[in-house]
């Protein structure tokens, strides 16, 4: 059997062929060929092709019972075989460790001598040194004539999982010399983007795996999420729907993907028909993720943005004002995040703040001593809904985006610290760092924001009015 599996070093058009079901996701096709194919059994050296990729798509079944059948079979067949069986047990030690009964596993590796390795018994023995170590050797693979392809991939997912891509490509470059028809190159170039950028580049390669396998709504889904981060909503929402159509089972993340997609059409369209597709998709993706028994929390909170995104326009200005203080965390998430990810916020502001109330949220840069902050303005919200509870803030507040500069400006104040030992209500808001502000704390922020651009600015003509208001 040994020598089998070494000689074949052209790809079996038989295996290609199921390994083309495999890239284009097509599970019911794959299955009928394996089937089909191993029950002829007339080339052994492509069935232990053929068994490795089955043992891939059945240990994602849940129930294992795929898996625990063809344990049952190999072992037939290594006690019928009459000769070297290492190849059949090594199998059956990867479908022990698939199944999670890693003793097992061990015990039936070292039953196989060094003499008889081969590329599945060198396989289990890396995943077993990952419990141990992060960066185990993977050059083993070249020792061996032929090029498993399931391995290659397991392999090469391992490798990018842990950020050792420049090792990625290398062993994808070799995969593809004998599959160039696969996706393994591309996948890792745009794993490689996606961690280091250009971003111009992911949506080139996205869009190549997305023709190129159709049927794999992984690639649909990447692609819309690339088209609308460039703002190109239409063609991500068709892409969504794609990946919708194609998924085997309804997926609550690519309906909220969707639904966002529709919200923004529906924020620069106002069109009833607009609102009520956004609304739908929102709504089906709640239930779908009940269902599921996954989070509702993005979608849900998509939906309420889609609802106030409606209502907004009505929300008169207060004579309120409030200051929020910020954490280094939230503070660089509310500056680096598209504005379209941040028009619509819930924070706990306890239950003073009111719709039409104004919040500058600002953070300490540095502190060197009590008389030396440097404060900077992330951004301005206006309170667009009454205080909601919340059972673990006790109050959170919606609110809509009014102003982000490009910079994070400068203010020119001091805030007098009462006391971290000090405690308020969960009503209070100063126990979320939000403070009242007086005509005189607005007046300084006004006039820092003024020095800082200039009267001509648009952004400081605009904070102007607030207070000629």
């Amino acid at each position: 059997m040994a020598s089998q599996q070494s000689s074949l070093n052209i790809v079996d058009p038989l295996y290609l062929t199921c390994l083309t079901h495999h890239w284009n996701e097509d599970l019911p096709k794959l299955k009928r060929q394996l089937y089909s194919a191993l029950r002829t059994g007339e080339q052994a050296s492509t069935d232990i092709y053929l068994y490795r990729l089955w043992i891939d798509i059945a240990s994602h079944d849940d129930t294992f019972t795929d898996l625990r059948a063809l344990k049952d079979h190999l072992n037939t067949l290594a006690s019928d075989s009459g000769g070297d069986a290492s190849l059949y047990y090594s199998l059956i030690a990867m479908i022990h460790y698939e199944l999670g009964e890693v003793e097992a596993a061990e015990l039936m590796l070292s039953s196989i001598s060094r003499s008889q390795r081969d590329l599945y018994s060198e396989e289990l023995r890396y995943y077993l040194r990952l419990h141990e170590e992060d960066s185990p050797e993977w050059d083993w693979i070249y020792d061996f004539a032929s090029c498993d392809y399931i391995v290659v991939e397991k392999l090469v997912d391992s490798l990018v999982v842990r950020g050792r891509f420049a090792e990625a490509c290398e062993l994808s470059q070799y995969a593809a010399k004998y599959y160039p028809q696969s996706y393994i190159y591309e996948k890792v170039k745009l794993e490689v983007v996606r961690a280091v950028g250009p971003f111009s580049d992911v949506i080139e390669i996205v869009s190549s795996l997305a023709e190129k396998f159709p049927m794999r709504h992984q690639y649909q889904y990447l692609k819309g999420l690339s088209l609308f981060r460039t703002k190109r909503y239409e063609e991500a929402a068709n892409c969504f729907e794609s990946a919708i159509e194609t998924a085997h089972e309804p997926h609550p993340e690519y309906l909220t993907r969707l639904g966002h997609c529709q919200s923004e059409l529906y924020r620069i369209g106002r069109t009833e028909q607009l609102y009520s597709g956004a609304l739908s998709t929102l709504e089906k993706a709640v239930e779908t993720a009940i269902e599921q028994g996954v989070s509702i929390h993005e979608a849900s909170n998509q939906k309420k943005r889609l609802e106030k995104m409606r209502e907004d326009v009505d929300v008169e200005l207060s004579e309120r004002f409030w200051l929020a203080m910020m954490l280094p965390q939230s503070f660089a998430s509310l500056r680096t995040n598209d504005l379209d990810d941040i028009q619509y916020i819930r924070r706990p502001l306890g239950n003073k703040p009111q719709p039409g109330d104004l919040c500058f949220f600002v953070y300490l840069d540095k502190k060197s001593s009590k008389s030396d902050q440097d404060w900077r303005l992330a951004a301005l919200y206006k309170v667009v809904e009454k205080p909601e509870w919340d059972p673990i803030h006790r109050y959170h507040s919606l609110m809509s985006l009014q102003f982000r500069h490009e910079i994070a400006l400068p203010l020119d104040m001091n805030l007098i610290d009462e006391g971290s030992d000090r405690k308020y209500s969960a009503e209070d808001p100063r126990k979320y760092s939000v403070f009242s502000m007086d005509d005189s704390a607005f007046d300084i922020i006004v006039e820092s924001i003024r020095e800082s651009l200039g009267d001509e600015d648009e952004f400081a003509q605009a904070i102007l009015s607030l207070r000629s208001a």
